[in-house]
């Protein structure tokens, strides 16, 4: 019942060197994240890019976006909001795996507007 569309824009980036199982565990929880910020309609924008001396994977989505009191709370662990049968380890666990991965995780947020997820890897 609900409409997402999926955008996607991926730029000419060099293979760097991570761990891929673990990797993609970590983009699976963000993108997993993006999907349930949506109620019925919206949009989904994943693009990479290749920076100085990293790559930028952006999850950007058009959804209920996090509120500025709870976007401080987002990376602990067992933290939730209205979210049925939710742990709170989604985004804890998709921070440790990209900083085990010499990387960084940014979010970015404005309540009923969307979130932007940026992850940065080193080249």
């Amino acid at each position: 019942e609900s409409k997402i569309d999926v955008q996607t824009e991926f730029g000419n980036i060099p293979k760097i060197q991570v761990s891929a199982k673990s990797m993609e565990k970590a983009l699976c929880e963000l993108l997993k994240n993006a999907f349930e910020s949506i109620n019925s309609h919206g949009i989904i924008s994943v693009a990479t890019s290749l920076g100085k001396n990293h790559i930028s994977i952006i999850i950007s989505d058009i959804g209920c976006g996090i509120a500025p009191e709870h976007l401080k709370k987002i990376f602990r662990p067992y933290f939730t909001v209205n979210k049925k049968n939710a742990q709170g380890l989604g985004l804890c666990l998709a921070r440790s795996i990209i900083k085990s991965n010499r990387g960084d995780l940014d979010i970015t947020s404005t309540l009923n507007e969307g979130t932007n997820v940026i992850v940065k890897l080193k080249v």
